[in-house]
């Protein structure tokens, strides 16, 4: 039954984002490569209770800057909903991701394709920040300036 619901909403998502049918495969995930070169995976959790999607960022460097990019992606987790994906790192592979947990017993297609956009345009600035061995240029917009200013801390 759960896949059934996952294969709906997979089918809702494709004609929303106006791509060919979504499926999902046997270990009830699917695979989305979409044209800004990130490939996002969207999979049910072991619990079948949360639909997720998810996207490797790249390969985590050593030393000083690995720290670095750790301290701004918790900050980056830590701002106010809608945060667009959460960052984690993943020992097996070595990877920064990024995932969004939606609720599968309310999740619709047009809801999962609203937030792809948004999910797609932060694993970007993310995945070109760590290829390039910088922190995101979204890094001013998490200081206290933030919440007492407007937007990247400048007042009206």
């Amino acid at each position: 039954m759960v896949t059934d619901l996952l294969g709906s909403i997979l089918q809702e998502v494709a004609r929303a984002l106006k791509i060919p049918e979504l499926h999902p495969d046997s270990n009830n995930s699917c695979r989305i490569k979409l044209k800004e070169g990130i490939e996002i995976q969207l999979e049910l959790d072991r619990g079948g209770n949360y639909l997720v999607l998810g996207t490797e960022l790249g390969v985590l460097p050593g030393g000083k800057y690995r720290e670095n990019l750790f301290k701004e992606g918790m900050k980056a987790n830590a701002l106010p909903y809608p945060i667009n994906g959460t960052l984690a790192y993943s020992r097996a592979t070595n990877n920064l991701i990024l995932f969004e947990k939606i609720p599968i017993r309310t999740a619709t297609g047009e809801q999962v394709a609203s937030i792809i956009p948004l999910f797609v345009e932060k694993a970007k600035v993310w995945a070109e920040s760590l290829r390039r061995s910088e922190l995101p240029p979204i890094a001013q917009a998490y200081t206290s300036d933030r919440q007492s200013g407007g937007m990247f801390g400048l007042k009206p």
